[in-house]
């Protein structure tokens, strides 16, 4: 549901950008890709920290690293293929239209920023409290 109204706001930003106004689902689908990988990142990180490193994932986060191009077309690749299926995206953004007058009109922008932002701060945060620096050392 977060994922679905993140693709809604990227999407939106898209269209209203005139850098992507013609594939504004490609550019809605490397936001999703960017949001997903620093997410997953910080799960790895916090359950490699939580089991005091008996379940190390270092080796196979850096043979990702080695392939990490081939690694990024697929996953962006894999999420595009979701949101394509039976035209699962129209759906997403014809359900969010619907609702855009109830709520209050947020921009575009500061919807994706903030979920960037937050991926980002919460890789960072679990990264520290993996390696025991910053405000966890």
């Amino acid at each position: 549901m977060i994922y679905d109204y993140l693709f809604y706001k990227s999407y939106q930003l898209a269209t209203k950008s005139k850098n992507w106004k013609d594939t504004p689902v490609f550019f809605a689908t490397i936001v999703m890709a960017w949001c997903l990988i620093l997410n997953f990142a910080s799960i790895l990180f916090l359950i490699e920290a939580l089991t005091k490193n008996k379940m190390a994932f270092g080796p196979y986060i850096s043979k990702m690293n080695n392939i990490k191009y081939i690694f990024g077309i697929v996953l962006i690749t894999a999420i595009w293929m979701y949101y394509s299926h039976k035209n699962r995206w129209k759906k997403i953004i014809t359900r969010y239209q619907e609702r855009e007058g109830e709520t209050a009109n947020i921009h575009p922008a500061i919807v994706v920023i903030v979920a960037c932002g937050l991926s980002f701060i919460l890789g960072a945060l679990s990264a520290m409290y993996k390696n025991g620096d910053g405000i966890f050392g």
